[in-house]
């Protein structure tokens, strides 16, 4: 995590990022086309995925029924206690220590600040503005998921690796109706107010971390850590959950404002790329690192596969003729 005097204000840095992240919101654009293919084709999709969904259905239900009888207090803090010991397995030097120590407490306090804010600010603005009731869930299944990723980086050597899952968020707990359309009116709390938070923390880190004896306590390391954790989960949450799929934040803006949800997903990018991935790098010299191909790739074969997926719903054999047929 880079000091604020270690982020570049120079003036080409700013505009490859700021190109970069272009790049971002054009791959994230071209997301349209795979969420409508998905959209126009689902029938035909649903066969071929049927017996798969089955299965997890009935294991999601199970895993529904086991939780429901637990106090959604206690199983929020049991989740987040049992995120902070799977983060921690990133580190190679995870054990009884006091590096362990600070982030342990570190995943739990930054993790459990942007889950809290985030999703109960969604609840609160579900309940006024829909009048249906909502709350913040735990979803302790996302934890094998996320420790899937943690085995994966630690076996390939990724550090300081890569993790997928979630802890809790915002779920609708009773019936009513709530507009697709207006939906993203909810929608830009949480997300406007993760990137807030994200940068806030960048901000208030600063001085700690210039402050030697606060830097070196426990107590400020602790603080720090928990800083770097809501601004890491921050920004590339916002920025990664920016496709605008139907079940994603970004589809819910898209759908709802597309001048906020490009503004969003811009400064989210950007945030990303400046802050994160290349701070220093002017004219694409980003490009030749190999983290940032890293990435670039990832977004290559997404748009392959975005367009890959259309031509052939398009134009395979057995659509074609029907269409001459119904034509």
């Amino acid at each position: 995590m880079p000091r604020l005097d270690d982020i570049s204000m120079n003036g080409n840095t700013i505009a490859t990022n700021l190109a970069l992240a272009g790049v971002t919101l054009w791959v994230l654009f071209s997301s349209v086309l795979l969420n409508q293919v998905l959209q126009d084709n689902r029938a035909e999709i649903d066969q071929h995925t049927a017996r798969l969904t089955r299965r997890l259905r009935g294991r999601t239900g199970s895993a529904a029924r086991t939780i429901s009888g637990i106090s959604r207090r206690l199983a929020l803090l049991f989740v987040l206690l049992l995120t902070g010991i799977i983060y921690g397995f990133l580190s190679p030097a995870f054990g009884f220590n006091r590096p362990s120590a600070v982030l342990f407490l570190s995943v739990v306090l930054g993790v459990g600040a942007v889950t809290w804010v985030c999703s109960g600010l969604e609840a609160l603005v579900t309940r006024r503005t829909f009048g249906v009731a909502a709350a913040v869930r735990p979803y302790p299944a996302s934890l094998a998921v996320a420790a899937l990723s943690v085995g994966v980086s630690r076996v390939i050597g990724l550090q300081p690796g890569v993790i997928y899952g979630f802890v809790a968020s915002c779920a609708v707990t009773g019936p009513g109706l709530i507009d697709e359309r207006r939906q993203g009116r909810v929608t830009i709390v949480p997300v406007a107010t993760a990137v807030l938070l994200a940068i806030a923390s960048l901000l208030a880190m600063e001085p700690l971390r210039a402050n030697a004896s606060v830097a070196s306590s426990l107590p400020g390391q602790v603080a720090i850590g928990a800083g770097i954790i809501v601004f890491v989960g921050g920004i590339e949450g916002v920025a990664f959950n920016m496709i605008p799929l139907k079940v994603t934040d970004g589809g819910k803006l898209f759908l709802w404002h597309r001048t906020v949800w490009a503004v969003t997903s811009l400064v989210a990018a950007f945030l990303f790329w400046h802050v994160l991935l290349n701070r220093d790098s002017q004219y694409f010299g980003a490009l030749r690192q190999a983290k940032s191909l890293a990435v670039l790739a990832i977004f290559v074969v997404y748009t392959s596969l975005s367009v890959g997926l259309w031509a052939y719903f398009r134009w395979r054999p057995g659509r074609t003729r029907a269409g001459s047929e119904a034509e």
